[in-house]
């Protein structure tokens, strides 16, 4: 990571990024921080990028354009907090900072949601794009719920 992402790695003295992604022509990479070692804490996944951009990137390259960006945005939220431990495997535990902001009221509208695109002023801001994907991920979690969270759900969501 220090010789692919120099400035990155000078800017980030605490050690806040545990993996970053870069692209080259031919190839993705995804650097990871191997000076760091964290444990998982209050069912947090310490390498959350890292797995939001490899599932981003599998969605991406298996679906094309063809996933609505809700979908495809929370359903990398949802797949990055994944937890692999020795005898299981977590799968889909809240985000807790994207928790903490639907909390706050800050939301988008579902329409807002379902309608978003890459162009979008709203998607290309940083700040409110961090809010899209806490809400994609949010819907996500409710289709996931839906589905699986009742035995009757698949019945009830068709």
């Amino acid at each position: 990571m220090r010789a692919m992402a120099p400035g990155l790695w000078e800017q980030d003295k605490r050690g806040a990024w545990s993996s970053v992604l870069t692209s080259s022509p031919d190839r993705h990479y995804i650097l990871l921080r191997s000076d760091l070692v964290e444990e998982d804490r209050d069912g947090q996944n310490p390498y959350v990028t890292a797995y939001r951009s490899y599932s981003s990137l599998a969605l991406h390259r298996t679906f094309g354009p063809s996933l609505p960006l809700w979908f495809s945005n929370g359903l990398s939220g949802v797949l990055s907090n994944s937890l692999v431990r020795r005898n299981e495997i977590h799968f889909g535990r809240p985000l807790p900072d994207y928790v903490r902001l639907i909390q706050t009221g800050v939301r988008f509208r579902v329409p807002e949601v379902l309608a978003m695109t890459v162009e979008a002023p709203a998607y290309v801001n940083q700040l409110s794009r961090f809010r899209f994907d806490a809400n994609a991920w949010g819907l996500v979690q409710i289709v996931q719920y839906v589905l699986f969270g009742h035995p009757e759900g698949q019945q009830r969501f068709v």
